[in-house]
């Protein structure tokens, strides 16, 4: 007979390391918030709940989070992707998954799917990569196809570079060259090499060295403009003491 780990283990396995579980009082205390708000607040107290929620990283506390998704209010759903955006738990990435498999609707709004896309790549999770590399051609949504390139380069994997390189394989130039920057930018992080905004020179350098190439574990220093840039559309902290930048800490 197969013994089941108490729920409380399982919960501080779950959490990256640096995370401190919430106890079990802060998270009912959290789903009784964010479900109160839900049925009864006006949108600014749903969003204020949902926002507040993120900073308790537990599976109960994503599931209350995830109801939000299906919200009339589009700031309210934005306030949910954001919270579990930021929300350091497994189970905070599986809703976001499953947002983008079922939610058609939200997943093909022009305002709303960028969002959702950007608070996939934020977890920086290898299990992202099928879905940041799903057909991100098939729309003209901007902010969405950045979304998922920057996405792929947030996630520190051979596959991640592969999903590009398909990318780029895959697209005419005329729908390719305005993401070439996103694409460099990405490459960049990923591989510490620059072949600039040439598709060309990036298929030249793949074919040259995907056979033995690996991913670092930690990215490689990107020029400081670079950094900058990466950092503003992560939110990162833009600098640390010592030079530590928050993009290079767990995902990296």
């Amino acid at each position: 007979m197969i013994q089941l780990l108490p729920i409380a283990l399982l919960t501080a396995l779950a959490l990256p390391q640096d995370i401190e579980a919430p106890t079990a009082d802060q998270v009912k205390k959290t789903v009784t918030e964010v479900s109160e708000a839900l049925s009864k607040g006006e949108p600014a107290a749903r969003v204020a709940a949902l926002a507040k929620a993120s900073s308790v990283p537990d599976a109960a506390v994503a599931k209350a989070v995830a109801r939000a998704l299906t919200d009339k209010d589009a700031s309210v759903q934005t306030a949910a992707l954001e919270s579990l955006r930021f929300m350091e738990h497994p189970a905070a990435l599986e809703a976001l998954h499953s947002c983008y498999k079922r939610n058609t609707t939200l997943r093909k709004n022009d305002q709303l799917s960028g969002v959702l896309l950007k608070a996939i790549g934020q977890h920086g999770d290898p299990s992202s990569i099928a879905v940041l590399s799903d057909s991100p051609f098939s729309t003209v949504n901007g902010p969405a196809i950045k979304a998922r390139i920057l996405g792929l380069g947030n996630i520190r994997d051979k596959g991640s570079v592969e999903a590009l390189v398909g990318l780029m394989k895959k697209v005419s130039r005329r729908k390719i060259e305005p993401f070439m920057g996103e694409f460099r930018m990405s490459m960049l992080r990923l591989t510490g090499h620059d072949e600039g905004t040439s598709v060309d020179l990036w298929m030249k350098w793949w074919n040259n060295n995907k056979r033995t190439f690996k991913v670092a574990e930690v990215a490689a220093p990107m020029p400081r403009m670079d950094q900058v840039r990466w950092d503003d559309y992560w939110g990162n902290e833009k600098t640390r003491k010592r030079g530590e930048k928050r993009g290079d800490r767990g995902n990296d």
